[in-house]
């Protein structure tokens, strides 16, 4: 995990950040957690991964969309410079401009 990364978010988030970031398009919770569990030792639940990209959304870092009963999601930024930037502006608005 880059160092800068993990300044802006927290070591799961950053983990799920780096899958969507490796993959093209768009990505279910289901695919994200296989692939973070992959030779993890115990394997991470469904239900954590899940909010973690539900928060991830709320954060506006991932955008998810509605598919059938169950949400896909892909970045909105493209790395951890531009998550950096927009919590400042978030946190500070015009005076951070």
């Amino acid at each position: 995990m880059s160092d800068e990364l993990s300044r802006v978010l927290g070591p799961l988030e950053a983990e799920v950040m780096q899958v969507m970031w490796a993959t093209d398009g768009r990505m279910s919770v289901r695919a994200v957690l296989d692939r973070l569990n992959e030779g993890r030792d115990p394997a991470l639940a469904y239900t954590t991964v899940m909010t973690v990209m539900a928060r991830l959304a709320e954060k506006d870092i991932l955008r998810r969309q509605l598919d059938g009963r169950g949400y896909v999601y892909e970045p909105v930024v493209a790395d951890a410079a531009a998550i950096a930037v927009r919590g400042v502006v978030r946190d500070f608005g015009e005076a951070a401009v």
